[in-house]
């Protein structure tokens, strides 16, 4: 069995294999990557920022949720690192500190309001959607933790600026928990 984009890879040279069968007018490249996204170091971003490799079309064979959809645009990726300090104190003792992954933890139904993540899937994949993909925090369980961090991916629309959405997300965060890109 293959996964993600390796199943697509056998398809698009299947395809130019057809393409130069049948003689089909046009210049077409293949270019299989292990990073397809733009952010990432050696892959899409090498070939077009370092390389300057271009194109009029660009078909990037990752269908996600269904093969025959044809997607025109992308969401735009925008993972903020949100920080808690709290204050360190015995376990067995919590009302001397503040818990810091307790603080994250209170902001999250904040943040859900601003995309209003549906329960289930939504009819339109164009809407913005935020995934909380890590929480580190402490070093022992009799201690409450002073720091704290977590990771959120967010996928945004164009009908948002970066820039807003920073601003919407701090606006909802506690005291002591403050929010970088």
């Amino acid at each position: 069995a293959v996964h993600d984009m390796k199943g697509h890879a056998a398809a698009s040279l299947v395809t130019c294999s057809r393409l130069l069968a049948e003689s089909v007018p046009c210049t077409f490249a293949i270019v299989i990557t292990s990073d397809e996204e733009s952010g990432g170091f050696r892959g899409a971003r090498y070939l077009a920022r370092d390389i300057g490799y271009r194109a009029r079309v660009v078909l990037v064979p990752d269908d996600g949720d269904d093969i025959t959809m044809l997607i025109e645009k992308t969401k735009h990726i925008f993972q903020v690192r949100l920080s808690a300090r709290g204050k360190s104190a015995h376990g067995s003792r919590p009302w001397n500190g503040i818990n810091a992954i307790e603080l994250l933890t209170s902001a999250m139904p904040q943040l859900k309001k601003i995309f209003k993540n549906p329960s289930g899937k939504p009819k339109s994949l164009w809407v913005s959607t935020m995934n909380v993909g890590t929480i580190r925090g402490g070093v022992a369980a009799n201690e409450v933790p002073s720091h704290a961090e977590m990771m959120v991916d967010i996928r945004r629309t164009d009908d948002v600026s970066a820039k807003t959405l920073l601003k919407k997300i701090r606006a909802c965060l506690p005291n002591g928990v403050t929010a970088e890109i």
